[in-house]
């Protein structure tokens, strides 16, 4: 490749001097005869014939001619596989190119980030010139030296820089969670996308191509029950992260029964609040607080009335937040019903029946009837009208008790004393039994009103219930 050329050798006669004989290189005699040739000829491109003949003085001549070919081009060498910047998930790479025929053909693989030589094959050009080579990658880029070498040692190199990634892009799912419940008909899918060339990564919500920089923000519609949402994520050389994340749609609030009734009128100081639940709901709260659950899903609690809110809210939640609320209405009342007597008017009576007048009245509830000696009277607009038959034995003292009891169940109690005293007449006997009979017939009428009239009045009042 050289087209500077040296040529070596020597000469001798047996006869003849050396400085007799004449020496030419392509007709050019030699400057010095010491029997050594040792000259430089210029070539051209091509095929060259050196002609070096010899003359001794009696005109013999010896001729010697060399055919040399100069060739200064660097052979060919085209690299069809792999084309440079190649990216590929493929750690096997097939390479393959075209040379001259017998043409070797070095390939040498060098890590780019280290510039340590990774492998280093030898390949010979088939008869067409083809060659073909497979190499094992490593992660991340590699140099790819091809150099072919003819025989006038000539070199041609080819470069290429190939990447393997086999790493798929980073996926993250925040929100929701696994196995969240909600009650919404969509929800708000949140994540992110990490990767070397993330411009480049393609994001699916469920099959649906999203746009994304980096951050995943999508709306997913929802089913009732349990709902499957599917993310993936793919590099350009198709490395795909999945990432899965199961939410429920529950839009049926949990069961809630309170046995306790919705209206309470007491005069006790505290009330106990119970009732059960099924297995959807995940917490009771009553007046605000979480109560306990026991594995029978029932629960109780006992409510200061003194300090609590009213109505008091009884609340069961599920996981996907539906809500059912019942509440209790009370009257915490511990004031006794007031008893006042109007007749009758004294101590003292010489009647044989008398009449019990007076009021029945609280601040809370009404009062409907008065016990007295055990039997129930009705107390109609806040009044009372109780016939009693007097006790004449002994010494004639009647002891009376009101009693009346509102609907939270506190007691007022009033007393009464009435001393019955004989009413001392003088009639003759016949207007005596006649009067006699009279009273006795009177306080049969009076008897018979009274259980008609109490009849009625409970009658009536089942009516209104």
């Amino acid at each position: 490749r050289d087209p500077s050329l040296l040529v070596q050798g020597s000469y001798q006669d047996d006869v003849s001097d050396l400085q007799d004989i004449e020496v030419r290189i392509n007709g050019v005699a030699l400057s010095s005869s010491t029997g050594v040739i040792n000259e430089y000829v210029t070539l051209t491109e091509g095929v060259n014939t050196i002609v070096i003949d010899a003359t001794d003085e009696a005109g013999n001549t010896v001729i010697v001619r060399r055919i040399v070919t100069l060739d200064s081009y660097p052979p060919t060498l085209y690299v069809y596989t792999p084309l440079n910047l190649l990216l590929t998930a493929d750690s096997m790479l097939e390479v393959d190119g075209l040379s001259e025929a017998g043409t070797p053909i070095l390939i040498e693989q060098v890590n780019a980030a280290t510039g340590d030589p990774i492998s280093s094959e030898m390949v010979t050009a088939r008869a067409d010139g083809t060659f073909r080579h497979t190499l094992a990658l490593i992660e991340g880029d590699q140099h790819i030296v091809f150099t072919a070498e003819d025989p006038a040692g000539n070199v041609r190199s080819v470069t290429r820089t190939v990447t393997l990634d086999t790493t798929p892009p980073g996926l993250t799912i925040n929100s929701p969670e696994e196995g969240e419940h909600v009650s919404a008909s969509v929800v708000t899918l949140v994540g992110q996308v990490t990767d070397d060339n993330p411009d480049t990564v393609v994001v699916k919500v469920n099959g649906i191509r999203v746009d994304h920089a980096q951050i995943i923000s999508v709306p997913v519609p929802l089913v009732e029950g349990i709902n499957t949402i599917v993310v993936t994520a793919t590099d350009a050389v198709d490395n795909t992260a999945v990432r899965m994340v199961n939410i429920t749609r529950d839009t049926i609030p949990p069961m809630l029964v309170v046995e306790t009734p919705d209206f309470v009128l007491t005069n006790e100081p505290t009330l106990v609040v119970r009732g059960y639940v099924n297995d959807d709901a995940f917490e009771v709260r009553v007046a605000g607080a979480k109560v306990n659950v026991d594995e029978d899903l029932r629960f109780s609690v006992e409510m200061n009335l003194a300090t609590a809110d009213n109505p008091i809210e009884v609340e069961a939640v599920d996981m996907a937040g539906n809500i059912v609320t019942h509440t209790i209405d009370f009257i915490f009342d511990d004031t006794k019903p007031e008893i006042t007597l109007v007749d009758p008017p004294g101590a003292e009576t010489s009647d044989l029946v008398i009449m019990l007048n007076g009021t029945a009245t609280d601040d809370v509830a009404i009062i409907n009837f008065v016990t007295v000696r055990g039997d129930v009277y009705p107390v109609i607009d806040g009044k009372f009208n109780v016939l009693l038959v007097v006790d004449t034995a002994g010494n004639g003292w009647n002891n009376f008790t009101i009693s009346a009891t509102d609907d939270a169940g506190n007691t007022g109690v009033y007393k009464v004393n009435v001393q019955y005293v004989e009413e001392k007449i003088k009639i003759d006997d016949e207007v005596e039994e006649d009067n006699l009979w009279w009273y006795y017939g009177l306080l049969l009428i009076i008897a018979a009103l009274v259980i008609i009239l109490t009849v009625y009045v409970f009658a009536k009042r089942g009516e209104e219930e």
